[in-house]
């Protein structure tokens, strides 16, 4: 059975490439808006627009959003809240005891652990038109 991804504006896409297709990579000049994983960082970085088509969104969630995944300590270490049941909450001294307690818990099993984040980033200063130049030059150091 095919994947059916919510496309922005209700259609359904199947599968990644459908995703992909409906949320596309910001580009910076010719390049994409991202980072690509390395050992080094030990995370990747992505911004897609989330309603392409509209270059003067009102709101966050119609403007362009980075998307992280990575080693948990490297993703966390930028996040100011998590997602728990839907609910976002801060990301304080209990929660990252709780956290690190899991993942070590994980580790000792031998499991792989990835953290995932995303920011909807403000329109007032990230814009779409003109499009805002990220420094991709310089993140393998952020």
């Amino acid at each position: 059975m095919p994947i059916l991804m919510k496309k922005y504006g209700g259609d359904y896409e199947t599968g990644l490439n459908g995703c992909r297709d409906a949320y596309p990579i910001c580009k910076v000049g010719k390049d994409n808006a991202q980072i690509p994983f390395s050992s080094a960082i030990k995370f990747n970085a992505i911004i897609r627009d989330m309603a392409p088509g509209n270059n003067n969104p009102s709101n966050a969630a119609d403007n362009i959003t980075l998307f992280m995944k990575g080693a948990p300590e490297r993703v966390l270490a930028r996040c100011q809240s998590v997602l728990v049941n839907d609910r976002e909450i801060p990301y304080d001294d209990e929660m990252k005891f709780d956290i690190a307690a899991a993942n070590d818990r994980f580790g000792l099993m031998g499991e792989r652990v990835l953290a995932f984040a995303r920011v909807q980033l403000d329109p007032a200063i990230f814009t779409k038109d003109p499009a805002y130049q990220f420094d991709v030059k310089g993140w393998s150091s952020w």
